[in-house]
């Protein structure tokens, strides 16, 4: 059955209780009633989500979800990244705010890569850093139908958890090397981008009268 909305993909997929995700099993399974929907952004065929939730086995997560639109109008979910909620304020301590990042989705914006292989079947690729599981789903032309309903390679996510310092952070500026300056207010110490871009990345921090507290300096 084709989903037609790009939330119920991601509802979709941390409700999933099939054994071979596993994700009961590594403890993300997701209570249904427990999802909310904290940050998101669209650009025409992409859909970058982070959603807070509680697992069955009563602890918290954060995810971030990508979701491509299909030239058929369904939506399908290629990339994620998960951590605990006390995982998300591991920055440095000091005086100054701290991001964590994370990021995926397309190439970096005028840069190429080379063309993956078509794969049969439909593979979960997952890894573990530290308490972060980080997972891409795969998609060859023998399974789901893919074909996105326009150009979506250049467009990637970029997630931040925001350790405060002390600081009264109500926005972050992400200014790229590449691609357009942007600006997101800060819910639950959390940002969310998805655009264009590419490293290395300065990040500036605003309080409420929007006046500049900091800057974060990002290129991995």
């Amino acid at each position: 059955m084709l989903t037609k909305d790009p939330k119920q993909v991601v509802i979709d997929k941390l409700t999933n209780s099939d054994p071979q995700m596993k994700r009961e099993e590594r403890g993300i399974l997701a209570k249904p009633e427990s999802i909310v929907f904290l940050k998101e952004k669209d650009h025409q065929y992409n859909h970058a989500y982070i959603v807070q939730y509680m697992s069955t086995t009563n602890q918290q997560w954060y995810e971030t979800s990508y979701v491509v639109q299909n030239t058929d109008g369904s939506f399908v979910y290629r990339t994620g990244v998960s951590s605990k909620a006390e995982d998300r304020f591991l920055a440095p301590k000091g005086t100054q705010p701290q991001l964590i990042i994370s990021a995926g989705g397309g190439k970096p914006a005028i840069q190429t890569i080379a063309q993956e292989e078509p794969i049969r079947g439909k593979k979960v690729q997952e890894r573990i850093e530290g308490n972060v599981i980080k997972q891409t789903l795969k998609i060859g032309s023998q399974s789901i139908h893919y074909k996105p309903a326009g150009d979506v390679s250049d467009y990637r996510f970029l997630a931040g958890y925001l350790t405060t310092n002390g600081q009264d952070v109500t926005s972050v500026r992400m200014i790229p090397r590449v691609g357009s300056i942007e600006e997101d207010e800060v819910r639950d110490n959390t940002i969310l981008f998805l655009s264009e871009w590419s490293q290395p990345i300065t990040f500036e921090f605003y309080n409420p009268s929007h006046a500049l507290i900091a800057t974060q300096f990002w290129d991995v």
